[in-house]
C-alpha cells in the first residue's frame, strides 16, 4: 500500500500482475440500493437475535436493502 496517488498501482496494473492472475476472476453483478432485493440468509439473519438485533426489524432493513448497522453487521 502507497499513500502517494501518483505511487500507486493502477487498477490495469494490478489484474496484469501475476498474483492477481493466481485465482480465476468472477465477474457478479452488483447490488443498487434500494432497488435489488437481496437473499436472505436464514442462518445470519437468526445469529443477529444473539447480538440482540430485532430481526422483524431486520428482515425490514434487508428487504428495503437499506445501509445502516444492523444490514452491516448482518
Amino acid at each position: 500500500m502507497n499513500t502517494d496517488p501518483n505511487k500507486r498501482f493502477k487498477v490495469d496494473e494490478i489484474r496484469n500482475h501475476v498474483w492477481f492472475k493466481i485465482i480465476k476472476e468472477i465477474k457478479i453483478d452488483g447490488v443498487i440500493e434500494g432497488f435489488n432485493k437481496l437473499n436472505i440468509d436464514i442462518e445470519s439473519l437468526n445469529s443477529l437475535n444473539e447480538f440482540g438485533f430485532n430481526l422483524e426489524y431486520a428482515k425490514v432493513c434487508l428487504d428495503q436493502n437499506k445501509h445502516n448497522h444492523l444490514t452491516a453487521t448482518y
